[in-house]
């Protein structure tokens, strides 16, 4: 029953549509189609549902991510002319393309689920405000000069109150102030919805306190409001919460208190770090992050506020046992004392973790105590980006290690034999060997993708001690397939036995000059040969035929 009602809710949008599973798992929650149990909750509930409808070919031209996992997907035409006969007159989708204001149907005043497609031209009509019982209501515009009017809002929230979704977003704009104001009127009697999402709403500088007097509410997204200044004080009464959504709101720079009772949290992309001892406010600490265990996805801004490294010990990451995405972002630099090593050193993630990015460190070493490589075995992808240490970290025995990115570290002139987990290249011939043996014989077993990007001082990568009677003993990433370099113009040489041994099929380099004169066959070529046997290699996005 719970798959039937989740396809023929898909109904609600035109065809061709893209759907992103994970907003679609969402709205699904919101109108009550999936269970939780002590033991299994509602999203994993829709994952099972959403993987047994594409795996009855419901739908189709799938889109996944770098670990395979399914983001997108569309409908075929014929399988949405099935849904939309299931649900008959219960869902429906109007595009809006003219100045004449369109009439909804009255066949569909008993509708539960409709989408609006909003032109250049186009407006809401005020007769939508008839269909008393409507649980879904998506609008989204075609065009970025399209403004949602004072009165249309008003109509909207004063009379549809059995929403439970409800979704003004994308490239829908709204004049100064309108949306505050009747956000601040009319959103309380909207005591049914549970997915609310404001995101890309360039005007909207706060929501009003009423917002959290929606109890039930389940997901709140305001991602890209990038003029929202705050959120409301009264955030910690949505004690239904699940998912906070505010990536790419520079502006918010504390979180109000109460963040601690969100007990239900599953995804906190963007919790700041409070720096500004005027704030009259009560703010949110690290230490109510403690409470918040069932965290799937994490965001921490602001970092380098941190004065005292027991601070960061109150977060209790090792606590969070579904943790499976970490963002650490330590601010850029403001000329005040900075304490990041030692904040770094009392983070402790647990062993749960897939994805970690680290941000604007100012510390000289990465990972002061290496609590990276000792817990962390479950970690697939690593972003490096904006950092100032001059050594990059020992990552090599991360036996999970998938995608490796490393960006504007604008200090590291030299990667060398800390990158491949040996300690000196000045060695002899005896300790060598011992350094050999005692290292596992494979740094980076399961890497893939190797990403550098504005590496700007960054002249000589090599692998030291290797010498060719040690290959056999010592593999290199040797199941890399994918390796790209942008934006590093003093590199001026790739490592021979890394081209040579590792399974390399898709080979780029992007404004590397010195790379370029060395191995592109265009050139002065001398090395091209060293790297003829890729498939794929671009220089400059220009493809290149290997032999």
């Amino acid at each position: 029953m719970a798959e039937r009602r989740c396809f023929s809710y898909c109904a609600i949008f035109p065809k061709d549509y893209v759907l992103k599973k994970d907003r679609l798992i969402k709205l699904w929650m919101a109108q009550g189609f999936l269970k939780e149990t002590p033991s299994r909750d509602m999203e994993m509930d829709g994952e099972e549902c959403f993987n047994n409808l594409a795996k009855r070919s419901f739908f189709q031209d799938f889109e996944n991510d770098q670990d395979g996992r399914v983001i997108e997907c569309k409908m075929h035409d014929i399988v949405h002319d099935f849904a939309q006969f299931l649900t008959k007159n219960e869902c429906f989708t109007m595009e809006l393309n003219g100045p004449e204001e369109s009439v909804v149907d009255s066949s569909r005043v008993k509708a539960r689920h409709t989408m609006m497609v909003v032109a250049q031209n186009g407006s809401i009509p005020t007769s939508i405000c008839g269909v008393k019982k409507l649980r879904s209501l998506i609008v989204e515009s075609m065009s970025q000069t399209w403004v949602m009017n004072n009165a249309e809002v008003h109509e909207l929230f004063d009379h549809l109150t059995c929403l439970r979704s409800l979704e003004l977003s994308a490239k829908t704009l709204f004049s100064e102030d309108v949306l505050f104001q009747q956000l601040a009127k009319s959103v309380e009697k909207l005591i049914h919805l549970r997915y609310l999402n404001l995101s890309q709403n360039e005007m909207l500088e706060q929501l009003p306190e009423t917002v959290c007097g929606l109890f039930n509410l389940q997901s709140l997204n305001l991602n890209w409001c990038s003029n929202l200044r705050r959120l409301p004080r009264g955030l910690g009464n949505l004690i239904n919460l699940r998912y906070l959504e505010c990536l790419g709101t520079p502006k918010v720079d504390f979180m109000p208190s109460g963040i601690g009772r969100l007990s239900c949290l599953r995804t906190l992309d963007s919790f700041v770090v409070c720096s500004d001892d005027n704030v009259k406010e009560e703010v949110s600490t690290l230490e109510d992050l403690g409470k918040l265990i069932n965290l799937r996805n994490l965001s921490i801004k602001r970092l380098g506020n941190v004065k005292d490294a027991s601070e960061a010990e109150k977060a209790r990451l090792d606590n969070k046992k579904s943790l499976r995405r970490l963002h650490l972002d330590f601010g850029e630099d403001d000329g005040q004392e900075r304490n990041d090593e030692r904040v770094m050193e009392a983070i402790q993630p647990p062993p749960s973790l897939e994805e970690l990015q680290l941000h604007c460190y100012r510390g000289t070493s990465l990972f002061p105590n290496n609590w990276i490589t000792m817990s962390l075995t479950n970690l697939k992808k690593v972003e490096i980006n904006r950092c100032l240490c001059e050594v990059l970290p020992t990552l090599r025995t991360l036996p999970s290690l998938e995608y490796l990115t490393i960006e504007k570290l604008k200090k590291v002139k030299r990667v060398g034999t800390e990158f491949w987990g040996i300690e000196t290249d000045d060695i002899d011939v005896n300790e060598e060997e011992t350094a050999l043996s005692s290292s596992s014989g494979i740094a980076f077993p399961k890497l893939e993708v190797l990403i550098f990007i504005g590496m700007e001082e960054w002249e000589e990568w090599d692998y030291g001690i290797m010498r060719e009677r040690r290959e056999e003993r010592f593999q290199l990433m040797p199941c890399l397939r994918c390796l790209r370099l942008y934006f590093c113009p003093k590199l001026k040489q790739l490592p021979d036995h890394l081209l040579r041994t590792a399974s390399l099929e898709d080979l780029s380099i992007w404004a590397c000059p010195a790379l370029e004169e060395r191995y592109y066959k265009e050139r002065t070529g001398q090395d091209w040969h060293k790297i003829s046997h890729i498939p794929s290699i671009k220089f400059n996005l220009a493809f290149v035929q290997g032999s």
